[in-house]
């Protein structure tokens, strides 16, 4: 008995004393604009976080350093031990930035960049599912990105999208490639509001085991290898392979917002039309055609984007250039397609209630149509849009088939929260 008693006392002294888990421990970098101007070499600040006893990183930039970056058009380039991030400061121009300015205190954007959670990743990614429609993980790694907006060095807001694209350069293990197809490669984030992983596109470089993509969702990242790059059977579009939009256009085909016909060219630097951007929203939205009227005398049933003008204009998403006239084949300008996704926005329960003031930024800002005005206000505010340029919105500017899609891809992001 004296033997047991001694040996539960063991017992429980070794339970009582063990360790609780350690916590993360985060390699930081805070970065201001002194910091920014010593490590400035041709309009590239690049900084390394490479310590490799803390993986996870956490970067801090204040407002000083973005506002020198945004004035002197400086890119930040930050390699961690997984992933390297290549970035404008407008990516930081966000719904959540604007929001945290009102309470006028210093503001800043905290990043954090870490190894994916495999449990995280095993909890979503059901091998069933994905194997039946072609797919299957490439290696086990996943990467994460999280960004906050701070106020007076306190979390304010989590950034739910940046407000231009970053580059996004994943490292990978050697052993990776043998899981899959190294040529039908694509990234991959989590959508936590639909629990599965959407389309993000990219390309390998097998020599340096880095797999690159751009994105402008924060979140966690897995690399799949499926039927093709695009995730889709057969054939994808010829002409934009290594485009600097080719994620957006190929998560757009994917949702059916494009579609692969005649020459398989998408001809993503052509200036789009009010027609194309009507059918291209349209869809993006998910509205259909239900026999409304017609008010349009140069829109006709032979033309074959007939049903997408009338839907979206019997939701009162767009408007005729006059009450009888839509200019269907006219190039669409930017303040035209800011009305547009301001009425989308909207439509989708999420109105902007924004300041005319957001529009100061831009040297340009008079030259916006006053039946414009609320709208570009709206859509920058809301992070949809942004300038040309650090101080031109160019409001009668066109805009590309490629730069379409990427809005309206921040729109489904945007209404999907």
């Amino acid at each position: 008995m004296k033997k047991f008693l001694t040996l539960l006392f063991l017992i429980i002294s070794v339970s009582i004393t063990l360790p609780a888990l350690a916590a993360v421990q985060y390699e930081t970098l805070n970065l201001n604009r002194e910091s920014i101007e010593n490590n400035l070499k041709a309009n590239t600040a690049s900084f390394r976080m490479m310590d490799s006893n803390k993986t996870a990183k956490r970067l801090v930039i204040y407002e000083d350093a973005l506002k020198f970056m945004s004035e002197k058009d400086v890119k930040l380039i930050v390699e961690t031990n997984t992933m390297t991030l290549s970035l404008s400061p407008e990516a930081f121009k966000t719904q959540e930035w604007f929001e945290a300015a009102k309470s006028g205190e210093p503001l800043a954007i905290r990043l954090f960049i870490e190894k994916g959670s495999g449990l995280k990743v095993s909890e979503y990614f059901d091998d069933w599912y994905y194997n039946q429609m072609g797919f299957s993980r490439f290696g086990t790694s996943a990467w994460e990105l999280r960004g906050e907006v701070l106020a007076a060095g306190i979390k304010k807001y989590e950034i739910d999208n940046f407000a231009v694209p970053i580059n996004l350069n994943a490292k990978y293990s050697p052993e990776a490639e043998s899981y899959g197809n190294i040529s039908n490669l694509g990234m991959y984030v989590l959508n936590e509001k639909t629990g599965k992983w959407d389309y993000l596109g990219g390309s390998v470089d097998r020599e340096n085991r880095v797999f690159s993509c751009q994105t402008n969702v924060p979140g966690l990242y897995i690399i799949l290898s499926g039927k093709n790059s695009s995730g889709q059977k057969g054939e994808g579009f010829t002409d934009i392979k290594g485009h600097w939009a080719e994620s957006d256009i190929l998560y757009m085909m994917q949702k059916n917002v494009v579609q692969v016909t005649g020459d398989k060219k998408f001809y993503p630097n052509r200036e789009i039309t009010r027609a194309e951007f009507a059918v291209f929203l349209v869809r993006t939205l998910g509205l259909e055609y239900n026999n409304g009227p017609n008010k349009f005398q140069d829109v006709g049933p032979n033309q074959p984007y007939y049903q997408e003008v009338l839907a979206a204009a019997n939701s009162g998403i767009v408007a005729g250039v006059t009450e009888d006239k839509f200019h269907p084949d006219v190039k669409i300008t930017r303040q035209e397609i800011a009305a547009m996704l301001a009425r989308a926005l909207k439509h989708g329960g999420l109105a902007v209630n924004a300041n005319k003031d957001v529009l100061d930024q831009f040297n340009d800002e008079g030259k916006i149509a006053s039946w414009a005005v609320n709208s570009c206000a709206q859509v920058v505010s809301s992070g949809l849009m942004s300038g040309r340029s650090n101080s031109m919105f160019e409001p009668k500017s066109f805009t590309s088939r490629a730069e379409a899609l990427v809005l309206l891809h921040r729109l489904e992001n945007k209404l999907n929260k």
